[in-house]
């Protein structure tokens, strides 16, 4: 009976020991987020005071930014565009050629005007 009690009693204890162990990095790892956190808020306190500081460079940056994204919203939008006019306009032809003249040879145009077909 001592034996399993001395057994009991060194499991508990490698149980209580291990316990602690995962208890104390737990804190280091709190510990460690605390401090990256107080170091973040420093760097926003910091950015902060410098937009304060520098209103007129911040709207500057941001009309700039607004400006190119409205520039490449335009240069996208508008090739998207030409591409599907010219796919309308092919297809309509396609679609006449094939209606009017059924026994057309679409080979000669292309391959690409064949998948079309």
């Amino acid at each position: 009976m001592t034996q399993v009690f001395k057994d009991s009693k060194k499991t508990r204890e490698k149980e209580k020991n291990s316990f602690e162990l995962k208890k104390q990095q737990l804190c280091e790892d709190l510990a460690k987020e605390k401090l990256e956190k107080e170091k973040l808020d420093e760097k926003i306190k910091e950015l902060e005071k410098t937009i304060s500081e520098h209103p007129d460079i911040l709207k500057e940056a941001t009309t700039e930014t607004a400006r190119k994204a409205v520039e490449e919203f335009r240069a996208t939008e508008g090739k998207e565009l030409e591409e599907k006019v010219s796919d309308i306009a092919s297809s309509t032809m396609i679609c006449n050629i094939f209606c009017e003249h059924p026994g057309f040879n679409f080979s000669i145009l292309g391959e690409d005007v064949v998948k079309l077909v």
